[in-house]
Parts: C-alpha cells; sequence; structure tokens
C-alpha cells in the first residue's frame, strides 16, 4: 500500500464518520421539530367539547352534584377497574348499566371480604355512569 492512499483513505475514513455524525444530528433535529409541531398543533386546534356530564346529571337526577359525579367515578375507576378492565360509560343505556352495577358490586365485595359497594355507591356509580356515558353520546 502506497502512502498516499493511506492518507485518502484516512481522509475517506474522516469524512464518513463526519457525514454519518451529521446525519444522525439532522435526524435528531428533524425528530424534534415534528414532535414540536405536533405539540403546537395540540394546543392551536380548537377541541371539541363535550357536554357537562354533571349538568346533565343533575337534569336526570334531582339534586345531583359534581361531589356525586366525582364520587361515583372514583367508585367506578377504583373498584369496577380492579378485576378486568372498564367499560365506557357510552357503551350501555342506564338500564343495562343498573343490572351490570346489580350483579358486580356483589363480587366486589366478596372479593374484598367486607362491603365495600352499599346501596348509596351502587347509586353514585350508577348515576356517574348514566351521566358521563350520556355527555359522551351527545358530543
Amino acid at each position: 500500500m502506497k502512502e498516499g492512499e493511506f492518507r485518502n483513505r484516512g481522509l475517506t475514513f474522516t469524512i464518513m464518520k463526519k457525514s454519518l455524525l451529521l446525519l444522525a444530528l439532522i435526524s435528531l433535529v428533524a425528530c424534534k421539530s415534528k414532535k414540536a409541531i405536533a405539540e403546537s398543533k395540540k394546543t392551536s386546534e380548537p377541541v371539541a367539547s363535550m357536554p357537562d356530564p354533571v349538568g346533565i346529571g343533575a337534569t336526570i337526577y334531582s339534586g345531583y352534584t359534581k361531589a356525586d359525579f366525582d364520587s361515583g367515578k372514583n367508585l367506578y375507576e377504583n373498584n369496577c377497574g380492579s378485576c378486568h378492565g372498564l367499560k365506557s360509560p357510552a357503551s350501555l343505556n342506564e338500564s343495562m348499566w343498573k343490572g351490570a352495577v346489580a350483579n358486580m358490586a356483589p363480587k366486589v365485595n366478596s372479593n374484598a371480604g367486607r362491603e365495600i359497594i352499599g346501596e348509596k355507591e351502587k347509586d353514585l356509580i350508577l348515576k356517574y355512569l348514566v351521566s358521563a356515558g350520556t355527555a359522551q353520546r351527545v358530543k
């Protein structure tokens, strides 16, 4: 191998390293730019608003409050989701939810070894599901 060939190969290797580094840097910047654009689109586009589920609940159930909604949601998410995935509130109608809550509450209580879901809690869960489900279907 001649001395000039070695220098040319070294120069070629250096150029390749720099090219790869430049390509990696461009890729990184491009990914960051796409992410920044996606984030800006999220915040700048108008969001379709869902009707207020608490307001809907109050029109269906006399005296229904945000505290009732929050309690029902908490009970549903923490108890009904402990053994299986949660269904969307919009997936069933009121009579179907009433049957599901009535059937599942004893299972929750049995698994816990004590009563967690009594009549008041069943009522809160049902009202949450109907209110949230109605709001989801209306949007």
